[in-house]
């Protein structure tokens, strides 16, 4: 598995979005401020692939532990933000749109 290094303000930078927008029920943000979150999963990017790399480790080995068996595009990812910010996402409030191949489902 995958561990890195220097994760501390990532994860705590994902969860308070999490918390922001109503992921585990505190909605007050996202009452007040109508907010809405993408959740990527991992994501073939340099610095993933920089990252997996510097563990020694492949990106299709990362690959093989995604429930699709493959990492997002950046374009994925990009076509969830776009549904956000579209009119067809206008009365989405307070969630997040998980694109993480199944992973958290898993």
């Amino acid at each position: 598995m995958v561990r890195l290094r220097n994760r501390a303000a990532y994860c705590a930078s994902t969860g308070a979005v999490a918390a922001l927008t109503g992921r585990w029920r505190s909605t007050t943000c996202a009452r007040a401020c109508a907010s809405t979150a993408c959740a990527p999963g991992t994501t073939d990017t340099p610095w993933v692939a920089q990252l997996v790399e510097e563990r020694g480790e492949s990106l299709d080995a990362l690959a093989a532990r995604e429930p699709v068996g493959r990492l997002a595009t950046a374009e994925e990812i990009a076509d969830a933000a776009l549904y956000l910010a579209s009119r067809g996402a206008a009365f989405v409030t307070g969630s997040q749109l998980v694109v993480d191949g199944g992973l958290t489902a898993a």
